[in-house]
């Protein structure tokens, strides 16, 4: 995760040089709100709110937006835009100014990236109905469903090996649940997007067999058999004619 930076329309006031910044500080484990209304005759920056500057100090998104909504215009959808914006791997800015050239650019790409994360992933466009063939085709029988954080996964073994495929609640923009990437096979993550690759990935793992303990233990005591059958074979054969007086110990 990156630090996620957003920058709000000020309320009108009498600081013309009033500037209000949301965000998350990943050094700092912890959400933030500054109001600044510029530099001091001494140059220090004049803060009229500045919370979460402490390790761990605020946890909840809605803990910012309350803070700040007395200072700029903020967006209904704010503790959710800070929530996505510290989950991100990269360090983000948003500009949501009227004035902002970005912010145009910005608001396409964070809902392109609203539409594609989950907290188990990134949703694909593979449903049930596109992925259920594949698996039965691969000889996939499913074990277990468990709940995860947006979702569910569900957890199917074949002969020893063991496939876990995170699913996506249905939301707004879709009205089935969407397959998460990656899956993971014997402990392996595999991403995948299409049909194509979900039954590349299985057909890998086909292929690798695992050995039942069962299986192994029967393959040890085989060759425990087969150590004493060969011992047992040179003790019972007869010594070389060249050697009588060795081989029966009545040598004189």
């Amino acid at each position: 995760m990156g630090d996620a930076r957003i920058r709000l329309q000020p309320l009108p006031n009498l600081h013309a040089a009033r500037e209000v910044h949301v965000g998350w500080d990943q050094a700092l484990e912890t959400y933030y709100a500054h109001v600044c209304n510029g530099v001091d005759a001494t140059g220090r920056e004049n803060f009229a709110l500045r919370i979460g500057t402490i390790f761990k100090e605020i946890s909840d998104p809605l803990v910012v937006v309350e803070a700040v909504s007395a200072y700029a215009d903020v967006p209904a959808e704010l503790d959710h835009l800070l929530d996505v914006g510290r989950r991100l791997p990269n360090a983000t800015m948003t500009d949501l100014r009227e004035d902002s050239r970005v912010y145009k650019n910005e608001q396409r790409y964070n809902d392109k990236m609203n539409e594609l994360y989950r907290p188990g992933g990134f949703a694909t466009q593979l449903s049930h109905e596109q992925v259920n063939p594949i698996l039965a085709e691969h000889g996939w029988v499913m074990s277990e469903v468990s709940l995860i954080n947006g979702g569910h996964s569900e957890t199917y073994t074949r002969g020893g090996h063991e496939l876990t495929i995170p699913w996506g609640w249905p939301d707004s923009r879709h009205g089935e649940e969407q397959l998460l990437s990656p899956v993971i096979a014997d402990g392996q993550k595999y991403g995948v997007s299409t049909p194509e690759a979900l039954a590349k990935t299985l057909a890998h793992v086909r292929y690798t067999p695992v050995l039942d303990p069962r299986d192994l233990q029967r393959q040890h005591e085989a060759v425990d058999e087969n150590d004493l059958m060969e011992r047992d074979i040179a003790l019972r054969e007869e010594p070389p004619d060249d050697d009588l007086s060795f081989g029966t110990g009545m040598g004189y």
